[in-house]
This record gives structure tokens, C-alpha cells and sequence, in this order.
């Protein structure tokens, strides 16, 4: 194990440290002392880190705020106490945590996320590298053959690609699996978080240090210039805004994006759970394009559920969307019940312990507007869809945002015999609106 050796760029990176990169860390030495956090105790520890009450992370995590309360027991703090060498409580959590990394007291190896930078090789030979993360583990990576080939077309052919896809659906996995095993014409790739939302002088100064600059207070487009990179924003919806009434990009983080694409052999591929509105407009002469992820299909998927009794994998699929980050939850769920009781395994109580909370933050996040709810309430009303005339009928001036709702993977379309586009949601979010409605 490698010391976590403390420059002045470390301590900057410290400071943006967003909470992906803490609980990682923590999870990876709680786990070296036998203590492995439940889900409960990381969404605890998110609010320790946000400084946010239980009831504001529980509406943002759809978890009830007496559950998590629960959670927040003495055994956690204990287990944290030992592992930073005092006492640690809610309010003190985020500050003892950087003031162990800083002191060297807490270290970090090798692949960790707070390492300055992980390097990986890929087929061609590429250095990967990134701060701030690492990259997702494919070793569990199934299907997306299509998937791969057609993102690594668009980024063959493109200076800039819009990544779009709901949580869990295997956007960072897919270009992860992209990235370490296909040759790629870059010299160098630079992966970069958003979530800790820097304004776009800080990303600016944080892409200088990834780029290890030694030549003076250059602008980052010339160091950029010198050779061709690949630059992957994660996260990139994180630091859209709300104005008056749509979620909008602020225009110095485009220009920023325009500026590396148009005027540096280097291009970009940007990570977003929603839609933004014009992006190939937006980035002009860049070439964009966007590429919305949809769900695993069954033949995918049936290697999850190989071991699993009694699995109608079809329906499962169905009724989550493909998602894979669900699947994977459901089928360790389902193998654990084979081994207690056969007919526990039921698809329906599966979901109801796995996707309910999932749904509930799908409801409550910023990127869903009112109209967008009572689209999706109105889909729903109708068992095997509703005719795409009768709902733009119903709501003459959402096109637009019915496009949007297909783009995220929130609605589907499906033509029926006639020849008509039925707009429809999957069985067990139909169950979860109704159930809401």
C-alpha cells in the first residue's frame, strides 16, 4: 500500500473532493478492518458529508428519514472512530475524513479514487488516465456489443458526444469497456467528475493538473493543441441549472467544450442522466452528436440470472427497462432467496424491495418537470399505452417534452399493427405511478 503523497494539486483535488470519492475510499478501509457499509450507512454518511438533515437526504434518496435514523447507530460511528483514531459524529464526519487524508494518517492505494492519477493501458496502448476516479469495473460487463460499436463510430466521427441514459443504465461501464478495450486514436484520456459542480475556472485549472503542466500559466486550449486527447466529462448534467422553469447549461461551459473541440485536434464525451436541449446546436462547428443508452436485453441479461430458480428473466427485464444496475440488485437478490426458499423468488417482491426507492428518485429529480410527471401519470392510465395523437390531443404543446421523456428511457414507443405509435412506461413504473396517481 502507497502513501497518498500531498502536493499542493493534492490538497486542491481534496478540496473539490466530491462524496463518490470519500465513501469510496472509506468503503475500501472499512472493509480492510472486516466492516462492510450497508447501502443505509452510505446514504448516512452522504448526509454527514452534504451537511443535510435526514429528512432532505431521504427525500432526495427515497428513504424514509426514521429508516435511515436507524441506520445512524452507534456501531457506525464506532466503526468510523476506529478507523480515523477518534471520535466521529454526523457533524464532524467530512472534516476529520480530508484531515486524515491531508495529515497522511489515512493512505490510499494504488487503484484508489483519491490516488492523483490511475493509469491503465489499453489495446492500443493508450495511457488512461484520471483523478478524481477510477474506472468502473466491466468485469462484469454483459452484452452491449451494438452498444460499444456504435459509441466507438461516434467517437470516431464526432468531436463530441452527449452520453445519455437514466442512473444505472451503464453509461460510465460502457465507455469504461470502451475506453480499456478498443484502440483508440488518442494519446491521452482524461476522465473528469463533475459532481462536485466546479465553476468553469476551476474545471479549467482542474484539466491543467490532469495534463501535469510544467510550462507556466499557459491557457489550457494551447497544451491541448499539442497533442490529440480524449476528455470525458462524468456527470455532466450535474452542473446544469434551473431558469425560469427548464434545466439549462450555463454558456461559459459550452463555450469551454466548443473551444477544446473546434480549436484542438482533441474531443469529448460528455455523461448526462438527461437530455440537453440542442446540444449539436450548441457546439456549433464541434460536430455533436447525442447517443441515448437504452436498457440490456433479455439475451444480455439471462447471464445475470443463470443460477437464479424460478426467474421469469423476461418480465424482469421488462418491468425494469433493461436497467442493468437493477438487474444485477435483482438477480443477487433472487440467488440469495434460492438458497432460503424457492417460491420466494417472485418477481413482483423482488421489485417491490429493489426498484420502488429507484423509482421514487427518478420522480423527485431535477430533471423531470411537472408536465414531464403528469405525461408519464397520463401513459400510464392506459394498461397497453396510449396513441401518441391522443396524448399531444391532451397536452397540444408537449412534443417537445415527450421527445425528451423517450430520449431519457422514461417512456417507449411502440407501433402497433395499424401502423400507429403507442407512447407506453414499464409494467412496474406503470404500477408505481398508478399506485401515486
Amino acid at each position: 500500500m502507497s502513501a497518498l503523497v500531498l502536493t499542493c494539486r493534492h490538497i486542491s483535488a481534496l478540496n473539490a473532493m466530491d462524496f463518490e470519492q470519500a465513501i469510496a475510499l472509506v468503503k475500501e478501509k472499512s472493509r480492510g478492518q472486516g466492516n462492510e457499509l450497508s447501502t443505509l450507512e452510505e446514504v448516512v454518511l452522504e448526509a454527514a458529508w452534504k451537511d443535510i438533515t435526514y429528512e432532505e437526504i431521504g427525500k432526495e434518496r427515497g428513504v424514509k428519514p426514521n429508516t435511515l435514523k436507524a441506520y445512524a447507530s452507534g456501531r457506525l460511528w464506532k466503526s468510523l472512530g476506529a478507523l480515523l483514531n477518534q471520535k466521529v459524529r454526523k457533524k464532524s464526519f467530512k472534516k476529520l475524513l480530508i484531515a486524515a487524508i491531508e495529515s497522511g494518517q489515512l493512505t490510499a492505494t494504488e487503484n484508489n479514487p483519491l490516488s492523483r492519477e490511475t493509469e491503465q493501458s489499453n489495446r492500443a496502448g493508450v495511457t488512461v488516465s484520471t483523478v478524481g476516479a477510477r474506472l468502473p469495473d466491466v468485469a462484469e460487463f454483459y452484452g452491449r456489443a451494438n452498444e460499444l460499436r456504435d459509441l466507438k463510430k461516434l467517437v470516431e466521427s464526432h468531436a463530441c458526444v452527449l452520453l445519455v441514459g437514466v442512473q444505472g443504465i451503464g453509461k460510465k461501464s460502457l465507455v469504461s469497456k470502451l475506453i480499456q478495450t478498443q484502440a483508440l486514436p488518442f494519446s491521452k484520456i482524461l476522465w473528469k467528475p463533475l459532481h462536485h459542480k466546479p465553476d468553469v475556472y476551476g474545471l479549467e485549472a482542474e484539466l491543467l493538473e490532469l495534463l501535469e503542466t510544467s510550462e507556466g500559466n499557459r491557457p489550457l486550449i494551447s497544451y491541448l493543441r499539442k497533442d490529440t486527447h480524449l476528455l470525458i466529462f462524468d456527470g455532466f448534467d450535474s452542473i446544469l441549472e434551473q431558469k425560469d422553469g427548464l434545466r439549462t447549461i450555463d454558456s461559459r461551459y459550452i463555450s469551454l467544450v466548443r473551444r477544446i473541440v473546434e480549436e484542438t485536434p482533441s474531443q469529448v464525451i460528455c455523461i448526462s442522466e438527461e437530455p440537453i436541449e440542442d446540444f449539436d446546436v450548441l457546439i456549433l462547428r464541434g460536430d455533436a452528436i447525442s447517443y441515448t443508452l437504452r436498457g440490456l436485453k433479455v439475451a444480455d441479461a439471462e447471464q445475470m440470472f443463470e443460477s437464479s430458480f424460478g426467474v421469469n428473466v423476461e418480465e424482469v427485464v421488462e418491468s425494469v427497462g433493461g436497467n442493468p444496475l437493477l438487474l444485477k440488485q435483482i438477480a443477487a437478490w433472487s440467488k440469495e432467496s434460492v438458497q432460503i426458499d424457492p417460491s420466494l423468488v417472485n418477481r413482483a417482491t423482488v421489485q417491490r424491495g429493489v426498484v420502488k426507492n429507484w423509482h421514487e428518485q427518478v420522480l423527485a429529480s431535477d430533471y423531470l418537470s411537472e408536465l414531464d410527471r403528469q405525461l408519464l401519470d397520463t401513459i400510464a392510465q392506459t394498461e397497453n399505452g396510449i396513441p401518441y395523437s391522443q396524448l399531444l390531443t391532451q397536452y397540444p404543446n408537449a412534443a417537445h417534452r415527450i421527445s425528451r421523456l423517450l430520449a431519457m428511457g422514461l417512456a417507449h414507443q411502440k407501433i402497433e399493427e395499424s401502423g400507429t405509435p403507442n407512447l407506453e412506461v414499464d409494467a412496474f413504473f406503470r404500477k408505481h405511478l398508478l399506485a401515486h396517481s
